[in-house]
């Protein structure tokens, strides 16, 4: 009996050298257990329009992350024919994991690990929504605003009686 695994993922990632060996190293232990012993494969999107295929994460790591070529996304997948397939997309967006197989437990099992890895490791970075993070900002500005009218206001108040008392003295001092 087949069963599958579709999650995404909320929090904003971060997937530095150490976590993406980490990763790989999960994933080649999984894959060594399997029939068919699989590896998994490496699809990298990057931001001047290039995309390739690698199964040796070196390669992605000595990729010069300047800006206009920086990697954008980047697809881990594994295929074991029927036994396993998984497909874990790092994405700006949203990060989706989908693990489907024959092997109910080997699915659940490898859904665990990976999930618990990443949640703690990986997925770290809090995001607000675009939905929440607009009127959070315009009520800051508000409120800036208002403090900056009422500091006028109260600045001018002060320094017109200053005035008027300092003309109607006799003191010259």
């Amino acid at each position: 009996m087949g069963a599958f695994v579709d999650h995404k993922f909320r929090k904003g990632f971060l997937l530095d050298e150490e976590r993406l060996r980490k990763l790989n190293d999960m994933l080649l232990t999984r894959g060594e257990q399997l029939p068919n012993e699989c590896k998994p494969t490496y699809k990298v999107y990057r931001a001047d329009g290039l995309t390739y295929t690698t199964e040796d994460i070196q390669q992605i790591l000595c990729e010069d992350n300047a800006d206009w070529q920086r990697v954008v996304r980047l697809v881990v997948s594994m295929q074991a024919e029927d036994d396993l397939s998984l497909e874990l997309d790092f994405d700006e967006q949203q990060t989706t994991l989908h693990i489907e197989g024959n092997d109910r437990d080997l699915v659940f099992l490898v859904f665990s690990d990976l999930k618990q890895y990443l949640a703690n490791e990986v997925f770290i970075i809090r995001q607000l929504p675009s939905r929440i993070g607009y009127p959070v900002t315009s009520l800051s500005l508000l409120a800036f605003l208002i403090y900056f009218v009422w500091a006028l206001t109260m600045r001018s108040g002060i320094s017109t009686i200053s005035h008027e008392a300092a003309l109607s003295s006799q003191d010259l001092v």
